[in-house]
């Protein structure tokens, strides 16, 4: 079972509990040679959001009420938020929150240029209302980020709070702002968290390591049919 923090195991013992000691956590995999750190922020600083944001869950409009509130403490950094073009919605809001110039809309991105974003970004910022799991969070871990996430499901098991990044209450953006903005003031902590992220997600999500844990079910199921 692909689980990124129990839930769905916790259920499916709930059910059939006679099952639970067959249950094993597979988390997605991430290919931390390419998702890797790289020359470091960029100048003028940003912080990052990729996702699918046309989707409601991803609740982007809520990263932008939470940025308002860190340009007025931090007017030089910018936000880029890449995967989808913005619906009209989004802009009309930053534009209403006079973010028109703070603001970075860069829609699809190829591969290359996309791991670039995380390699020269700040801070990654996740502020989704409902995640499985969260890839992309995998993604800027394995780049060496620190990570801001909502408490939406996935990030709850991926990211270590206060280690790798901050985790907040859904859907509050003073909370998500006050932890971009704690992070922000303390470059330092934000190394330190990006090193353990980096950490982390080498030695649980890459490649290598998540087609070991896979080998082993599936062995462990089959035995020598495998």
């Amino acid at each position: 079972v692909c689980d990124a923090h129990g839930g769905m195991l916790q259920a499916i013992a709930a059910r059939w509990p006679h099952l639970n000691p067959k249950l094993r956590t597979v988390i997605y995999p991430v290919d931390t040679d390419v998702f890797c750190p790289g020359a470091g922020p960029a100048d003028p600083s940003y912080i990052l959001l990729t996702a699918r944001i046309r989707d409601p869950r991803k609740n982007v409009h809520l990263l932008l009420r939470a940025f308002a509130r860190v340009r007025d403490e931090f007017p030089q950094v910018r936000l880029v938020v890449a995967g989808d073009e913005p619906l009209p919605s989004t802009r009309t809001l930053a534009a209403e929150l006079r973010l028109d110039d703070a603001v970075v809309f860069a829609g699809y991105v190829p591969a290359d240029e996309f791991v670039r974003l995380y390699q020269q970004a700040t801070l990654f910022v996740f502020s989704s209302l409902q995640e499985g799991l969260g890839i992309s969070v995998l993604d800027a871990m394995a780049c060496g980020l620190p990570v801001v996430c909502t408490r939406c499901g996935g990030p709850e098991g991926i990211v270590q709070d206060g280690v790798s990044g901050l985790l907040t209450p859904n859907g509050d953006a003073d909370a998500l702002a006050q932890a971009i903005l704690e992070l922000l003031r303390d470059t330092g902590r934000m190394r330190t968290m990006g090193a353990a992220g980096r950490e982390y997600a080498v030695r649980h999500f890459a490649r290598e390591k998540v087609e070991g844990q896979l080998h082993a079910a599936f062995t462990e199921v089959f035995g020598d049919l495998f």
